[in-house]
C-alpha cells in the first residue's frame, strides 16, 4: 500500500517541477486580478445605484422608530470610499463565477485523462 503511494506521488512530482507549479500560480493571480479588475470598474458606475439599495432598509428603519433624516458622512473623503468599497464589493461579488469557474476547470481538465478533457472544452 504504501509502495504505491510513493509510486504514485514520484510520478505526480516527475510530471510538472516547482517552477511550472510557481508560473502556472502566477497566471491563476493575475486572471483572477484581471477578473476582479474588470467587475470593478463595470460595478463603479452602478455604485450609487447599490448603495441606494443598500440604504434604503436602514432608512426605513430610522424612520419606523422616529428618527428621522438619513445617514451621516464624518469625513470629507467618506462618500468617495464608501463608493468605491461598493463597487470592489460588487465587482468581486460578479468577478466571483469568473475566478472560481476558470479554476476549477483548469484544475479537473488536467485531473482527467486526455480522452476525457474534451468535455471541458466548452468551458
Amino acid at each position: 500500500m504504501a509502495d504505491r503511494i510513493a509510486s504514485a506521488l514520484a510520478q505526480n512530482l516527475d510530471s510538472m517541477p516547482l517552477l511550472a507549479h510557481l508560473e502556472e500560480l502566477r497566471k491563476r493571480i493575475i486572471l483572477s486580478v484581471v477578473g476582479v479588475v474588470v467587475g470593478f470598474f463595470s460595478c463603479w458606475s452602478f455604485a450609487d445605484r447599490i448603495f441606494a439599495l443598500m440604504q434604503q432598509p436602514i432608512i426605513q428603519a430610522l424612520r419606523h422608530h422616529g428618527l428621522g433624516g438619513g445617514l451621516v458622512y464624518l469625513n470629507p473623503t467618506e462618500p468617495f470610499n464608501l463608493y468605491l468599497e461598493v463597487g470592489f464589493v460588487a465587482g468581486l461579488f460578479v468577478a466571483s463565477p469568473f475566478v472560481f469557474l476558470s479554476t476549477v476547470v483548469v484544475r479537473c481538465s488536467r485531473a482527467v485523462s486526455q480522452k476525457r478533457s474534451v468535455m471541458f472544452c466548452p468551458f
